[in-house]
């Protein structure tokens, strides 16, 4: 079997699909495209595709990631060329890399993203008053109940460039932060959200792509 990453972008027109849709999408170009996709084994096979992370519906996407199996070698241009013009408009395959030996899944590297959102006004003294706290408690509900947690070690950077706030924060399988949570604390209200990149780190403990990280 033969392992890629991929870079895609999500576009404004297409912002608001789920991420089933994306994962759907995808399938769907693949076999339009005749790429040759490995199958999972059992009663139900499935496509061999895996995301970095889960796309949030209302987030627009210009750094995500995506890894593949194929049963046969070809090369990441011939596959970039035959999948995207089979692709809804708004998603679009921007790099490729084929993995050579063993490598971890892309979901187990991934350590944090990189957001951007639009503000109106100016948020530096807020922003910097939240970045001198040490503790950011904030409660947190799922299927099993509700806990309060520290979200302050999650947030490693937020900053302001013109009139938009980026903010760098984790996203790991053991630990993350939502763009939405962060906001909520600066009082954004139904912010449009863009995830500008997603990165993992290096044996320094710097951040870059996953494609980076392949190529080190």
């Amino acid at each position: 079997m033969h392992k890629y990453w991929l870079k895609y972008a999500k576009g404004e027109n297409v912002r608001f699909i789920s991420h089933l849709d994306l994962l759907r999408a995808m399938d769907r170009a693949i076999r339009r495209a005749g790429v040759p996709i490995a199958y999972s084994q059992g009663f139900n096979p499935h496509p061999k595709l895996s995301f970095a992370t889960p796309l949030s519906v209302g987030v627009v996407s210009h750094g995500d990631y995506l890894e593949m199996e194929l049963t046969e070698e070809l090369e990441p241009q011939d596959i970039m060329e035959t999948m995207n013009p089979k692709l809804p408009e708004g998603i679009e395959i921007l790099e490729m890399e084929k993995l050579d030996g063993r490598k971890p899944t892309l979901g187990a590297i991934v350590a944090a993203t990189l957001y951007k959102v639009e503000i109106k006004d100016d948020l530096d003294n807020q922003i910097q008053e939240l970045l001198n706290e040490k503790e950011l408690m904030i409660e947190r509900t799922n299927k099993k109940g509700t806990k309060i947690i520290d979200i302050r070690p999650l947030i490693y950077n937020i900053y302001t460039k013109g009139n938009c706030i980026y903010m760098l924060l984790a996203t790991s399988s053991s630990a993350n932060v939502k763009p939405k949570e962060v906001l909520n604390l600066l009082s954004i209200d139904n912010p449009n959200i863009d995830k500008e990149e997603t990165f993992c780190r290096d044996e320094n403990e710097k951040f870059i792509t996953p494609l980076e990280w392949l190529k080190n």
